[in-house]
């Protein structure tokens, strides 16, 4: 997963016309994993330590967007001063970390000090990206796909459940 998102921020770099080496991340992406995150079973206060390490990072902008049913904060990270928005989310169903994960790798990648940093400037100049690393927060704590309601916030958004 992880590797797939260093593949679009490739991409999205030869778009600002920056030319960069597939080969070239692959061989740095130890240096952005977070190592602190060492199994899938992510619970809502791992998130909230990683996030406190990011709200100290001049470059992001952190901010609690709303809360669970059972009470825990719902984060919103933002980076980049860019006319361009992308806003992505992750862990919407409880059971699913992956993308939580290759999202605390990407954001080490974007607070590095290296030879990516014209990238990084280019793109953060021309992208204001928002994150919502964990969204069923209540699904998360259980493990389960669901919400602490029940609900499947995928599957059942069409029915406008809440």
């Amino acid at each position: 997963m992880t590797k797939t998102i260093f593949l679009l921020l490739i991409f999205w770099g030869s778009l600002l016309g920056q030319n960069l080496s597939t080969n070239s991340f692959f061989d740095n992406y130890e240096n952005f994993k977070e190592v602190s995150i060492t199994s899938k079973f992510i619970k809502h206060s791992e998130i909230e330590k990683l996030i406190k390490k990011f709200e100290k990072e001049k470059q992001f902008s952190v901010q609690v967007a709303g809360e669970s049913f059972e009470g825990r904060k719902i984060y919103l990270l933002k980076i980049g001063t860019g006319k361009v928005k992308v806003f992505a989310w992750s862990q919407m169903h409880g059971d699913e970390s992956t993308a939580t994960m290759a999202l605390f790798d990407v954001f080490n990648f974007l607070i590095a000090d290296d030879e990516f940093n014209s990238f990084r400037e280019k793109l953060l100049s021309e992208v204001t990206l928002y994150f919502v690393p964990l969204v069923n927060p209540d699904g998360a704590e259980r493990w389960q796909r669901r919400n602490a309601l029940s609900i499947d916030l995928n599957r059942d958004a069409l029915r406008l459940q809440c």
